[in-house]
């Protein structure tokens, strides 16, 4: 997990034991929210010469600029006061990343 209070940008790259992170601060957006899949696809993996490939049966799906109440892969929900809230991470397997645009209220 980053955290970066001054820019006001809160990134989860994995999440290992929980399912809930508490954030102090408004949450205002969410910056993008990205999930591997895995497809079925038709072929085996060749290696191509001129660039990098691989994995031809998985593909990633990106959602950008997700307002919060709209999100596919977390929910928010404010805390006993204004200046906490708590995300639920509820659609988030192994390959997927999250980034949060928040309001500090506490400082």
């Amino acid at each position: 997990m980053t955290c970066n209070v001054s820019s006001g940008t809160f990134s989860l790259y994995s999440l290992i034991d929980s399912s809930l992170v508490l954030v102090a601060g408004v949450i205002d957006e969410i910056i993008f929210e990205a999930q591997t899949q895995q497809i079925n696809a038709l072929g085996e993996y060749k290696k191509d010469a001129a660039f990098i490939n691989g994995l031809p049966n998985f593909t990633s799906m990106v959602n950008e600029h997700v307002k919060v109440t709209e999100s596919r892969m977390i929910r928010v929900r404010s805390v006993d006061t204004d200046n906490l809230q708590e995300v639920e991470f509820y659609n988030f397997p192994p390959g997927s990343a999250v980034a949060l645009r928040y309001q500090n209220t506490i400082l």
